[in-house]
């Protein structure tokens, strides 16, 4: 090693050998590099206690555990399949009926109201998009059957 002193005398940094200086990078590499390990190492762990406090919180609030066997069979089958088996029909009459119904708005039943521009348009824009619309005719039948007449002398 040579010392090296500046113009005022002061002393200048050592030389090193170069295998010197590269152990004293390395040295200071891995100081650094394990300062890095041991944030990283932290973080992870307030990550994890984290977690495991989230875990815990939504496993406290959590559904109630299912029962082992589950109700495959809803009591409708139930009761048919006693019916078809012994003839039994008191578990079908015992059942309660859902009820459901449709409205399609038809006439009977309010229809709607529009005013006669609006029809007049609905009207034009259905015999626009629909080339069976403009030549048939709807009529009602009160009877099992619809007869018409038709002139072959015309065709």
């Amino acid at each position: 090693m040579t010392e090296r002193q500046s113009r005022t005398g002061e002393e200048l940094s050592l030389v090193q050998s170069p295998a010197a200086e590269a152990k004293a990078a390395i040295a200071g590499f891995l100081k650094d590099f394990s300062t890095f390990q041991d944030d990283v190492k932290s973080t992870l762990k307030h990550q994890e206690e984290r977690l495991t406090m989230l875990n815990a919180k939504t496993m406290s609030y959590g559904r109630p555990a299912l029962s082992a066997r589950a109700e495959t069979e809803a009591p409708h089958q139930k009761a048919f399949n006693a019916y078809l088996r012994s003839g039994d029909d008191d578990g079908l009459r015992g059942l309660t009926l859902e009820g459901k119904a449709m409205s399609t708005a038809v006439a009977a039943d309010g229809g709607y109201l529009v005013d006669p521009q609006t029809a007049e348009r609905i009207q034009s824009m259905l015999f626009a998009t629909s080339s069976l619309r403009s030549v048939a005719n709807i009529v009602q039948v009160e009877a099992t059957s619809f007869d018409v007449l038709v002139d072959r002398s015309e065709v």
